[in-house]
């Protein structure tokens, strides 16, 4: 009996992706950013596991979250969430989405401003 070979989804390169859409400033704001450059192997990568000494040297090694970029990274998390849910709003003006994130946008528009 012959066999049926499984087939899956096709992996997703985001960053072509956002290439594609032209979206990179954005891929490189959050998702970079929010991923911890784990998906991205890079000295960038490996900094986040070394704790350094008094002299600049290798202190010791750390495997911990990354919480050095932490704002940075929820900062454009929100307004991308912000901007996604203002979007949405204008597509299905229906859904009285407006009203519930207008209150947020300004919120946003102060801290940020």
């Amino acid at each position: 009996m012959p066999t049926i070979p499984l087939v899956g989804p096709k992996d997703i390169n985001w960053a072509d992706a956002a290439k594609n859409a032209e979206m990179t400033v954005l891929y490189d704001m959050v998702y970079r950013s929010a991923s911890g450059s784990a998906s991205h192997v890079s000295l960038n990568a490996l900094d986040r596991h070394v704790i350094p000494d008094t002299d600049g040297g290798i202190g010791r090694l750390t495997f911990q979250p990354e919480t050095r970029d932490l704002v940075q990274s929820l900062s454009g998390a929100t307004s991308a969430i912000l901007h996604a849910t203002n979007a949405l709003g204008r597509i299905f003006p229906q859904m009285g989405l407006e009203q519930t994130m207008k209150p947020h946008a300004a919120l946003w528009a102060k801290l940020v401003g």
